[in-house]
């Protein structure tokens, strides 16, 4: 399953998430605020509706990958209570002017785990 919501607002689309379920995993592929729109929570919005798809799923889990300068979405993620998981080097195409490629931090956050169903003793 995947899914691609937009955040709109009388008619202007403000950003929006994509997301994926992989296995009992939920992983966003693409995040994205417009520049004018950017610091005002439209990104927590965004998170939030990631967040409700992944419940909806049953996902235990909520992976992203980030740029590791990108300190504004990552210190967002940090305050969902998403932790760094691992790095993956040079990945991360440069943004001209620069030549260089960027580290993507992994991030992460477990979601509660489904309820079980309590079952009474067996009748035989």
């Amino acid at each position: 399953d995947a899914r691609v919501l937009g955040l709109v607002t009388e008619g202007d689309l403000l950003g929006y998430v994509a997301v994926r379920r992989i296995l009992e995993e939920a992983w966003i592929l693409n995040l994205a605020v417009a520049p004018a729109r950017r610091r005002g929570g439209n990104g927590r919005r965004l998170l939030d509706a990631a967040l409700a798809v992944a419940r909806g799923w049953h996902s235990t889990s909520l992976w992203l990958e980030v740029r590791e300068g990108n300190a504004p979405a990552r210190t967002l993620y940090q305050r969902l209570g998403m932790t760094e998981r691992g790095r993956r080097a040079d990945y991360y195409a440069p943004i001209p002017p620069s030549t260089v490629r960027e580290t993507a931090i992994v991030m992460a956050l477990e979601l509660a785990p489904p309820l079980a169903i309590a079952r009474g003793p067996s009748r035989t």
